[in-house]
């Protein structure tokens, strides 16, 4: 990253510019300046029952928030078995599930509504990111006017019904496990919002109702630098489209690298991603996903989920963080 760090530092070294805290969206648990992110763990919808059973197990152990990954939810009652005994209102509700999720908004509206939810409390997100998808896939799933035209949809949907949702989510952990500098994936994920804001030609829009995944490295200073950065550059941006980033802060999802674990050392890969962890929550994400120690042999069992969700309460409860 051509960054020099100093072994010791001394409040004549620290910076005047305003705290990335300022643009952190406020909850509760931010009073008094105290961090606050929520436990994240991603479920795969290959097995719908199984899939609902996990979730209660993980809301149970402490998590408080669910991203349901995959193509097992293409209707109505496919979302409400995956729902079941789950309470939107107090668990925060991501959905990564490619072609489906414009869909999905329409249909997890609907549920909230028979359900009797509280709309204004549910948050979480939709995977709605073309951009993202064609930086991966090389090509749009649509034309680049429809792709645009869904996303409008989508933000006016949201804007009416569910103020402290996301619609549209970039994932800019692409970039990081393609091999980019730290600097790199900031540059390019901001581009991409930026991108968003004026094709869309609705820039307030799309700064309120965006979400921003990011990956967390090995770089343990750099990385708690990296999301701090992240909000600084982002108010700098939408200074830029005449808008108060104070006023509209940025929920970013962050999770841990998949780029420095090993297939022969997985105990190893723990303490990898619990400093990782570490770095994320210093930094001030809002919600953080701790991928299993053993997640590069494509299984996971409960002894390795447990021991990720654990991270969380270890750094929460046990740590001044």
């Amino acid at each position: 990253e051509g960054l020099r760090l100093p072994t010791y530092l001394e409040a004549g070294d620290m910076s005047d510019s305003p705290s990335p805290l300022a643009y952190k969206v406020a909850t509760q648990s931010t009073e008094g300046g105290a961090n606050h992110w929520m436990a994240c763990v991603e479920l795969k919808t290959d097995d719908l029952v199984q899939c609902n059973r996990k979730a209660i197990r993980m809301l149970e152990h402490g998590a408080s928030a669910l991203r349901f990954t995959g193509l097992g939810i293409s209707n109505q009652d496919e979302l409400r078995l995956v729902l079941r005994n789950i309470q939107p209102e107090i668990i925060c509700t991501h959905f990564d599930c490619g072609e489906a999720n414009p869909s999905l908004l329409f249909m997890f509206l609907d549920e909230l509504e028979k359900m009797g939810a509280d709309k204004s409390l549910i948050r979480g997100s939709t995977g709605f990111d073309p951009l993202g998808d064609y930086a991966l896939m090389g090509h749009l799933p649509a034309s680049l006017e429809e792709s645009m035209q869904i996303a409008r949809s989508l933000l006016t949907v949201t804007e009416e019904n569910l103020p402290a949702f996301k619609c549209i989510s970039h994932n800019g952990s692409i970039w990081h496990h393609a091999g980019a500098t730290m600097a790199e994936e900031l540059a390019f994920s901001l581009a991409a919002i930026a991108e968003y804001m004026v094709h869309t030609r609705e820039a307030e829009k799309v700064a309120r109702y965006i979400n921003l995944r990011i990956a967390i490295g090995a770089d343990f200073f750099g990385n708690i630098s990296k999301v701090r950065s992240l909000r600084l550059l982002r108010e700098r941006m939408l200074r830029g489209f005449d808008l108060d980033a104070g006023e509209i802060p940025l929920w970013i999802s962050a999770e841990t690298s998949l780029l420095n674990l090993s297939l022969f050392d997985p105990l190893n890969n723990q303490l990898r991603i619990t400093t990782e962890a570490m770095a994320a929550v210093i930094g001030g994400i809002d919600d953080l996903t701790i991928h299993p120690y053993n997640v590069v042999f494509n299984q996971s069992d409960d002894h390795a989920e447990r021991i990720a969700l654990n991270v969380h309460h270890i750094l929460r409860y046990e740590s001044p963080l």
